[in-house]
């Protein structure tokens, strides 16, 4: 499928400043984790990554046979070592109405124009949390972020930092994937804890980056239209944090600073032990 190719290409990209862990939206994954072809395939990305995954699927059996009124199969996260194997499994605890579950199922039986699902999904029953190289983190799904008392009890549990999965591609350019980033910001303040976020449907880390460097950009442009340099360095956490930002900050100075200044300008990161940023902005001269 034309999703996973995307995902598998960004997975590759990411893997070149290797990270602990790489993450997936919520359903990610079409297939059912329990068939052999998808453990498989998912199993060969983390090992030719060398980075955890985190991807979101079906857990249990879709296509076995309805068990105690619920569809035999649960909407999860699955965390898969770099060796291939299963470290853990997250299952969605608050099931969203009419999609995952049905509100009074027995009693009423709804109309197709408000959902066709026959049988809900299987409800987690735990608070679970997942480990990697030793930070413990909690996974709520989809709007599970919207609801405090869930959300604190993975903190509570000893969760260290938190991933917040979504699919909101469905919501289109409704306002719901806004709403949503706006419940992580929310928990990440109640709680005290860094939230990060893989979803489909909104650009919030890139804009977020966007901006950081638009506003780095214009700082640094009046550096070079002062000094007029060959080469900027930039060090410190920036510097660690890869190619991810070079290329957007080239593009932002190039927008801010006189034409004349920044034709031949090289804008470098240098790396220190000590990881502190290098006077602040260091522009060099070169004669």
């Amino acid at each position: 499928m034309e999703h996973l190719r995307i995902y598998e290409r960004l997975t590759r990209e990411a893997a070149k400043e290797k990270p602990d862990v790489i993450v997936w939206p919520s359903s990610s994954v079409p297939g059912p984790f329990e068939l052999w072809t998808v453990r498989l395939y998912l199993s060969r990305i983390a090992f030719q990554a060398g980075s955890y995954l985190l991807v979101g699927g079906s857990g249990g059996d879709k296509f076995a046979p309805p068990k105690d009124g619920h569809a035999p199969y649960s909407n999860s996260q699955f965390l898969i070592s770099p060796s291939g194997s299963l470290e853990g499994q997250y299952n969605k605890m608050r099931l969203t109405p009419f999609a995952e579950y049905l509100p009074l199922y027995g009693t009423i039986t709804w109309p197709r124009f408000i959902t066709a699902l026959e049988r809900g999904y299987v409800p987690g029953e735990t608070y679970t949390l997942l480990e990697v190289s030793g930070a413990r983190f909690g996974t709520p799904i989809c709007w599970e972020s919207a609801f405090p008392d869930l959300f604190r009890r993975f903190v509570l549990a000893g969760a260290h930092f938190m991933v917040s999965v979504t699919n909101e591609a469905e919501f289109g350019e409704s306002s719901a994937p806004h709403q949503t980033l706006a419940m992580s910001v929310f928990r990440a303040v109640e709680n005290r804890r860094v939230v990060a976020r893989a979803a489909t449907g909104h650009r919030g880390a890139m804009e977020a980056v966007e901006r950081f460097t638009e506003r780095l950009g214009a700082l640094v442009a009046t550096a070079v239209d002062l000094l007029n340099p060959d080469m900027v360095v930039l060090g410190g956490g920036l510097a660690r944090s890869g190619d991810v930002w070079i290329e957007l900050l080239r593009r932002a100075v190039a927008r801010h600073a006189l034409p004349s200044h920044v034709g031949a300008l090289e804008i470098e990161f240098v790396h220190r032990a000590d990881n502190q940023m290098v006077s602040g902005i260091e522009v060099e001269q070169i004669e």
